[in-house]
């Protein structure tokens, strides 16, 4: 429920923190909520999820975070995938700021190191605002 969410973060964080609030299921059905939260980050992945359509709804209101596919991409992909895949993510959610490029939270178990090097890599050529 919202309200206690609210009282969470506004009991627990201090005036000016980062609040970040991480989902990995889908947002469709509870976007417009997202900027009503006392939360300043949202870091999402779900591979059903668009993150244009996070970012339409949300603007600028919240900075998104992730949406990397963490096995997909990056454990079990390459480099030139995931070099695609950077660019499609920032192409949906840079403009007018508030994006960071990540995965939906975690490295799996032997990612490639090439791989790890290719998203940095893809996040200087494509990231910058």
């Amino acid at each position: 429920e919202l309200p206690y969410v609210n009282r969470l973060f506004d009991g627990y964080c201090e005036d000016g923190s980062v609040r970040q609030f991480h989902c990995d299921g889908p947002l469709g059905h509870v976007v417009d909520l997202i900027p009503q939260m006392s939360v300043n980050v949202l870091l999402s992945f779900d591979p059903g999820t668009d993150i244009g359509v996070l970012k339409s709804a949300i603007g600028d209101r919240v900075c998104l975070k992730g949406n990397i596919h963490p096995i997909k991409f990056l454990r079990f992909g390459g480099p030139g995938s995931i070099r695609e895949e950077v660019k499609r993510q920032l192409d949906l959610a840079k403009k007018g700021g508030g994006y960071v490029v990540c995965t939906g939270g975690e490295l799996g178990d032997g990612t490639p190191d090439e791989n790890i090097d290719a998203l940095a890599a893809a996040t200087e050529e494509f990231g910058g605002y």
